[in-house]
């Protein structure tokens, strides 16, 4: 019987099947590599624009969420949006309404990334002007004053009371931020405010040690809830305001979390019981804005932003 004899390769054709088999694997590779980037990159693309979108709505609600209850008689309206991959930006309009006229106080901008993080690019600059015992706050974007809030537990040495200079500016329309010696319900704040004086908003009161403060808070350091013009009582909006904050997870979530736990104090949540409102923010015609001259009620009267009387 004869032996099958099998047959053997050189090394030239052994190195031609290499090279082949080689070739044959680089060219899957490139081809599965092709494929998976044509797939994946424009996946991954579409993800972190999705997630820039996703970061661009939470900043707006946020941003809106947190005007509801701070800076006194101030609106935001977005004025412009810059898109990009992996973030962009947004232009805000600041500005406040007084006696029905829009009163501009500038430009704001905050960037945002994919990470769902934002932050505001520009500060909120005041400046102070050396006038009387303890001068005079200005808004450096749009030069209008910046109202200064005094405490009724806390003993300043001395009190601001611009209603008494009113007299100065005939044919002008004006706020004017008023402190009071102790607090007051909304009733109470609506019946006793003279006629041509206006309620615009209410400053609460969010102090643990209120008697530690060295001067009066600025309006960009106070919380409170703006009027309601159906006269509905706005203390339960400012109270889903802050729990809605502390429960979420956002940038303004400690102060929220503060807040919530000075107004509850030992207990479960707070009520409306617990908001106490120690100021109010007011708008009228500088003729009617000097009956607040002498009001038993009121510790402070500061003046903020005016404006020509167009009516």
């Amino acid at each position: 019987m004869k032996e099958d004899k099998i047959p053997m390769l050189g090394d030239e054709q052994v190195n031609k099947m290499l090279k082949k088999a080689k070739r044959k694997s680089v060219i899957k590779q490139i081809i599965i590599s092709a494929i998976v980037t044509l797939v994946l990159v424009p996946t991954m693309f579409l993800g972190i624009n999705h997630l820039s979108n996703r970061s661009y709505i939470n900043m707006s609600f946020e941003i809106d969420d947190i005007n509801k209850i701070t800076r006194p008689n101030t609106q935001l309206v977005e004025t412009m949006i810059r898109y990009g991959l992996f973030g962009g930006e947004a232009e805000y309009t600041a500005y406040k309404v007084i006696e029905g006229i829009p009163v501009p106080l500038g430009k704001e901008n905050y960037e945002y990334n994919f990470l769902n993080n934002f932050s505001r690019k520009d500060k909120f600059n005041v400046i102070k002007v050396p006038e009387g015992e303890s001068g005079i706050s200005y808004h450096i974007n749009s030069m209008q004053r910046d109202m200064q809030f005094y405490h009724p537990m806390k003993r300043y040495s001395a009190y601001q009371n611009d209603a008494k200079i009113m007299g100065r500016y005939p044919g002008k329309v004006a706020e004017m931020a008023i402190s009071f010696d102790k607090p007051y319900s909304i009733d109470e704040i609506q019946k006793m405010l003279p006629n041509g004086v206006n309620p615009a908003w209410y400053w609460v009161d969010t102090y643990e040690n209120p008697e530690k403060l060295d001067s009066p808070d600025s309006s960009l350091e106070v919380y409170g809830i703006a009027h309601n013009s159906n006269n509905v009582d706005p203390k339960n909006d400012f109270l889903v305001s802050i729990e809605k904050g502390y429960k979420e997870e956002g940038r303004y979530k400690r102060e929220y979390k503060r807040v919530y736990d000075v107004l509850r104090g030992g207990n479960e949540k707070p009520t409306e019981d617990d908001v106490h409102i120690i100021g109010v923010v007011v708008t009228g015609k500088t003729e009617d804005l000097t009956k607040l001259n002498g009001q038993a009620f009121a510790r402070a009267v500061v003046l903020g932003a005016m404006a020509e009387d167009l009516h």
